[in-house]
């Protein structure tokens, strides 16, 4: 690790990626730091941009951009402008420079976090709230998106909690007790966290959570039970080996309800010291952007429960997170929730209702944002907001931002909107299939996937071709699913991609049956024209342009049908990255109108910022091809 240097008055701690001011804590990239360190060696002379490059990515085929992203999040670190530079100055035609005095200490101990002259950036701290939120769109990592972490040798089920009330109308608030908690354990180091969420998708209507999740191998279950009765509340928690079922601790907390955030943190204090002691895990992280208000705190936990992918689900759940917001303005994470429902809303309604919802999602994305700049949670509702709006390179950024705060990132982790929905549904629209499959196959070894996973496995299947693989857990996946109109839709594109006429005709049935009016509308005009493709290709050319969700289809059936000019007009339409890297458009990928659109979209850009994808490769500087 390097040594820490001062700039001035800041104190560059390369080991950990940071740089402190009074305090305040700023992280960078690790390629970031490197070039940082690489002009601080020169001791304040001219470092020209082919040396930096050399040093910093030796032997890599990168652009000069790689080095461009990595002084604006060093300038954005320091407060820094370009155009009034007092930290790192741009030599025209000579290279780059530190204007501060560097010094170095040989004992990184030694350094102290103060400033050596507190009084000559007084305006720093507000620099840095400010740059604490503008880094969310701003920090830029040079580093490929990185894979989730190998499954840690020491993991932990947490199971939905049982409602012991007497009315049992209290299950809102033991499946919320139990998602928190998850949550808290999640920020344990070392330690892999199953939430309560995990237990019903894995288990299934008909089987029993904690058989169900025995089966994944955890280490640890943590379950228990919830009785509230008017303002008493009695919450027990029991935390079991399951090597050998022995109970490692246990514990009733008997409050009264508008004790409930502080039992939470409790438990999940005492769980944790538990764990420490037995099995050396880290400490927990502090809770950021909650509410210590237990009513608006219990109108998010309903909010959770009702949470899924149905219309009716959204509105129930959105009554809740509104309620939240009224009576703790300051909830971030109910602010972060709201925003959810509306990209949810968006999702569930179609692109043709995007503008609806988009603008409302930002507002209250943005609320969360300024009161808690430092949530993962939040920022991943950010990264995938952005995402939407195909701002790729902010997307990634707020991502690397926020797998930076740390934490663990497992599937069934309880948040609605995950690191690893954004990391997933990234890999795939940009076009890297090969790290996509590898991934959702590692993760499917070490537990089978359910839910909206089955969507994302069937996915990986049909990249690689895989067929059988793709219809047998589309036909797992279906009569659970909520919201399983997109897990039909998953399947006509496998039926489509294989030719299965009888699978077509399956899949054509099972969009109808979920009522989505779209889906409905053109699975009943194909099924009546399949096998015609004269009329099929007929009617599909007078459908076209209506929205961008009619376009969906018309991508798919036009592809299977061969009318790459149809195809190709749909897809600049809709621009639904799913479709693009199917085998069933893989023809239209070697076209002009396909380069046009995907550079028109700005993916080229991103491309060469951050690596290829497997689709398209570099001619030279100025062009590409895709295949």
């Amino acid at each position: 690790m390097g040594t820490d240097f001062r700039v001035g008055d800041w104190i560059v701690r390369p080991g950990r990626n940071c740089i402190d001011l009074q305090g305040k804590t700023t992280h960078v990239t690790p390629k970031s730091m490197a070039v940082l360190e690489c002009l601080a060696k020169a001791g304040g002379e001219v470092v020209s941009r082919n040396d930096i490059l050399d040093t910093v990515w030796p032997g890599a085929a990168v652009t000069d951009d790689v080095l461009t992203h990595s002084i604006s999040e060093l300038r954005k670190a320091f407060g820094d402008s370009p155009q009034d530079p007092e930290v790192i100055e741009t030599i025209p035609k000579k290279g780059l420079r530190l204007i501060l005095e560097i010094s170095w200490d040989d004992d990184s101990a030694e350094i102290s976090s103060e400033p050596a002259d507190s009084a000559a950036r007084a305006s720093a701290p507000d620099a840095l709230r400010i740059g604490m939120l503008i880094a969310l769109a701003v920090i830029v990592a040079v580093i490929g998106w990185p894979y989730l972490a190998e499954q840690s040798s020491t993991s932990i089920a947490v199971l939905p909690f049982e409602d012991l009330s007497e009315s049992q109308d209290q299950k809102h608030l033991a499946f919320g007790v139990a998602e928190q908690l998850a949550q808290r354990l999640s920020l344990l180091r070392g330690l892999d966290v199953y939430g309560p969420r995990a237990a019903l998708e894995y288990s299934g209507p008909d089987s029993d959570a904690r058989t169900a999740v025995r089966e994944l191998s955890t280490d640890f279950l943590l379950d228990g039970s919830i009785r509230r009765s008017e303002e008493d509340l009695r919450i027990t928690a029991v935390l079991t080996d399951v090597s050998d079922r022995s109970q490692k601790w246990a514990h009733s907390f008997d409050r009264e309800f508008g004790d409930v955030l502080e039992i939470e943190d409790e438990i999940a204090a005492a769980v944790a010291r538990a764990l420490s002691v037995e099995l050396e895990v880290g400490d927990t992280a502090a809770r950021i952007g909650e509410t210590s208000n237990p009513d608006a705190h219990e109108e998010v936990l309903r909010g959770d429960l009702s949470f899924f992918a149905t219309r009716a689900d959204l509105d129930k759940a959105f009554r809740h997170y509104t309620r939240a917001t009224e009576i703790d303005p300051d909830y971030a994470i109910a602010w972060q929730r709201v925003a959810l429902i509306h990209n949810s809303a968006f999702s569930a309604e179609g692109y043709s209702h995007a503008d609806d919802y988009r603008d409302l999602a930002r507002e209250a994305i943005a609320r969360a944002l300024l009161l808690a700049p430092n949530s993962r949670e939040v920022i991943l509702v950010a990264a995938e907001m952005e995402f939407y709006d195909r701002d790729w390179s902010t997307a990634r950024l707020l991502y690397d931002r926020a797998m930076r705060l740390g934490g663990a990132d497992q599937i069934g982790n309880v948040s609605p909107s995950m690191a690893l929905n954004v990391h997933i549904n990234a890999l795939y629209k940009l076009g890297y299939v090969d790290e996509y499959y590898r991934l959702i196959e590692r993760l499917n070894r070490l537990r089978p996937l359910a839910g909206e996973y089955v969507a994302f496995l069937s996915q990986a299947y049909l990249a690689k071709e895989q067929y059988p693989e793709a219809f047998a857990v589309l036909e797992r996946a279906f009569p659970e699913a909520r919201g399983a109109v997109h897990v039909a839709a998953a399947g006509l594109s496998v039926a489509l991609s294989a030719r299965d006429d009888a699978q077509i005709r399956t899949w054509m049935n099972r969009l109808q049956q979920e009522g989505d009016p779209v889906a409905v509308w053109s699975a009943e005009n194909m099924k009546e024209r399949l096998g015609d493709r004269d009329r099929a290709l007929a009617w599909l050319e007078e459908a076209s342009g209506s929205n961008a969700d009619v376009d969906y289809y018309i991508v798919l059936w036009a592809s299977y049908y061969g009318d790459d000019q149809l195809v190709l007009k749909a897809m600049d339409r809709s621009r639904d990255l799913w479709l693009f890297w199917l085998p069933l458009t893989s023809r239209v990928r070697a076209t002009d109108e396909f380069k046009a659109i995907v550079r028109d979209m700005g993916l080229v850009e991103y491309w060469r910022a951050y690596g290829w994808n497997d689709f398209c490769q570099p001619l030279g500087d100025d062009d590409f091809e895709c295949r």
